[in-house]
């Protein structure tokens, strides 16, 4: 669970709880981050800004495309060749380079639909 509670470090900025919290877990506990971590929390929330992200928007699923496969919206790229390509180690930027009509959030929308479909499947032991 995150917390939106907001506090001052040794600086005096005003930081959000949910990023130290994300970041360092024992800030939720003691109210305050690891030693350093004002550097480093500025660092990552200067460099990445997260926008809510819904896989739905950029993946569909089409008896007439692909065998109804998952597939990126207006593409014939399926999801599972995205996957299998960064999990065999191809960096993000060389395969957005070689699927012009990707962009990153396409990337970001597969690896969010891996997650549901993962969670939505029973684990029979």
């Amino acid at each position: 669970m995150e917390s939106s509670r907001d506090f001052s470090f040794r600086s005096g900025v005003q930081r959000s709880c949910r990023w130290t919290c994300a970041i360092y877990p024992t800030a939720r506990r003691f109210g305050r981050p690891l030693s350093g971590g004002v550097n480093r929390l500025s660092a990552i929330e200067s460099e990445v800004e997260v926008t809510p992200l819904s896989w739905q928007d950029f993946i569909e699923e089409r008896p007439d495309v692909m065998a109804g496969k998952p597939v990126f919206k207006g593409t014939r790229i399926t999801v599972e060749h995205v996957l299998t390509e960064l999990g065999r180690g191809m960096p993000e930027t060389e395969l957005l380079r070689g699927h012009p009509r990707l962009t990153p959030e396409h990337i970001r929308a597969a690896m969010l639909y891996a997650a549901a479909v993962l969670g939505t499947e029973e684990v029979i032991t």
